[in-house]
């Protein structure tokens, strides 16, 4: 008798643990076969992050009709900001609980985590970051120059990264083919409503020159007879990194696609003859990028767009790259296109993330 009951415990023993290990081993889960746990399916951010130009914002996911759910708790930034129970969390056969719920944003980046708890007290958490941000660009293409030659992509250029900023949700102040007076009144149109921004961007395409360490950019009026006129007749771009200092912007993007030949260099002294636009460092929170190294030009290019521009409007459209890994793929795309003989720079002193898409 006894050895009977010994042998009854030993089986138990082996079917028992024979069943754990499948458990553990994965070929049978709980979890996976239970129909009630909790699954929660966001539209709204679909992708983990989320760039907007409001701050007002609907969030809508869906939680599966098995989960029986007792609370959905919405927090912004590790603060709670709406709860729903019982019966404010209506269940439809065939779907489950589909939820929307509008949130209220700050600017720059909210965490959002959605905690949905059930009957038993188990939760799931699905985290978005949703950044709210206000951009303004200032582009500008000059190409139909009157004392100089004309460059064939300038405009195509401006107009192109024109309707790409657009897209990312700037608002867009262009100009195109500007003489003095129009290229500084819309610096300072620029100027005047970035306060109300939190990025700013200026870009340029056209004829650019350097004096005395210092840029200039060269409107499609500008007679240059000698090396002192640049000063009165161009445009510094020290200008532009002025309005942007003095806005405070968060973050400030200058594109300066400039560096083609000085057309007017062979009348002036050989002593102030140079190529190309000077480096400057980029103020705090700021990006500078050049079309090519300090000193050097750049090519206009033989397509619809500048060999720099082409190469910067793949890589701005890339979903979730940082500001600094869209400039190098851009550096390694345009050094290997000229064969080396144009290395896009940029110098930069960001103090947060960006992402233009």
């Amino acid at each position: 008798m006894k050895t009977k009951i010994l042998l009854s415990v030993i089986f138990v023993c082996i079917a028992s643990l024979a069943i754990s290990q499948q458990f553990s081993s994965g070929k049978h889960s709980l979890k996976v076969n239970n129909k009630n746990a909790i699954k929660i399916n966001v539209l709204e951010p679909a992708a983990s992050y989320a760039i907007v130009q409001t701050d007002k914002y609907s969030l809508k996911y869906n939680i599966n009709e098995g989960a029986n759910i007792s609370s959905v708790k919405v927090f912004i930034n590790d603060s709670l900001y709406i709860e729903s129970k019982g019966k404010d969390l209506k269940k439809t056969k065939g779907v489950g609980y589909k939820i929307t719920q509008k949130i209220l944003l700050k600017r720059g980046e909210n965490n959002v985590s959605i905690v949905v708890k059930d009957e038993d007290g188990v939760e799931k958490i699905e985290n978005k970051l949703i950044t709210f941000q206000k951009r303004l660009a200032l582009v500008i293409g000059n190409g139909q120059y009157k004392s100089a030659n004309k460059l064939a992509n300038a405009e195509n250029d401006a107009r192109a990264i024109e309707n790409t900023l657009i897209e990312m949700g700037f608002k867009v102040i262009k100009i195109e083919n500007a003489g003095q007076i129009t290229i500084k009144k819309g610096i300072d149109q620029f100027g005047n409503e970035l306060p109300n921004f939190d990025v700013g961007l200026f870009y340029y395409a056209g004829h650019g020159i350097q004096f005395a360490g210092e840029n200039y950019l060269m409107p499609v009026d500008a007679i240059l007879t000698n090396e002192q006129d640049v000063e009165y007749n161009c445009v510094a771009v020290g200008r532009v990194l002025a309005k942007m200092e003095y806005a405070g912007t968060n973050t400030n993007i200058i594109i300066l696609d400039a560096c083609r030949d000085n057309p007017f260099e062979q009348s002036w002294s050989r002593s102030t003859k140079s190529k190309g636009l000077a480096f400057i460092d980029a103020p705090s929170g700021s990006l500078i990028a050049y079309a090519t190294s300090p000193g050097k030009t750049a090519a206009d290019g033989m397509g619809a767009n500048g060999l720099y521009t082409e190469a910067l409007l793949k890589y701005i459209k890339e979903p979730g790259m940082q500001i600094e890994q869209v400039f190098k793929a851009v550096r390694k795309d345009v050094e290997r296109k000229s064969n080396g003989a144009q290395i896009p720079w940029e110098s930069t002193s960001l103090k947060g993330n960006f992402l233009f898409k």
